[in-house]
């Protein structure tokens, strides 16, 4: 069952027990996986004027993030479907963003040349601190399963290249 609105993005929770659906015009369903019985509706993406690109569950499940080409991010509280908050991270590939395995930060270019990092608290909504690798372009990144290391491919003279970092404390 659902709606007949097309489907534009689709997430399971770490957790695999939740599963949410970004249907236009910019709504959001979240279902139980196992049955898919609705679990929750939201009021609406409140970025109807440009594509919602990312939808992702953080914070142990318990919000759900959403973020559009223009950099800004909304967080849903899965259980009653309510905006938490938004916030803006940039207007630079932000097509590209990583969330951490831990749900607790969310990572995004802060750059038109893709050669520095933006690192974004997703509880408060602020921005922790940026990271200049250098003048490299950063293609790629990742998390470790812990959240501890981001490994980052980039690209040097047109040459791909791998670097480990750690993240900084919280």
């Amino acid at each position: 069952g659902g709606s007949d609105d097309p489907v534009q993005r689709v997430t399971f929770s770490r957790r695999g027990k939740k599963l949410a659906t970004l249907h236009r015009p910019w709504r959001i369903e979240i279902r139980d996986a196992s049955n898919f019985a609705s679990v929750v509706r939201t009021a609406g993406v409140s970025t109807p004027d440009t594509a919602v690109v990312g939808v992702e569950f953080a914070l142990q499940d318990t919000v759900l993030l959403t973020w559009d080409m223009k950099g800004h991010i909304e967080v849903w509280d899965t259980a009653t479907g309510q905006k938490l908050r938004s916030f803006g991270i940039n207007a630079f590939h932000t097509d590209t963003a990583w969330i951490a395995p831990d749900g607790a930060q969310i990572i995004s270019l802060a750059n038109p040349e893709a050669t520095r990092l933006a690192f974004w608290d997703i509880a408060s909504g602020r921005q922790i601190r940026t990271l200049d690798i250098g003048g490299d372009t950063i293609a790629a990144a990742a998390f470790s399963a812990d959240s501890k290391l981001l490994i980052l491919a980039t690209i040097v003279r047109r040459r791909p290249h791998r670097a480990v970092m750690p993240v900084a404390e919280r």
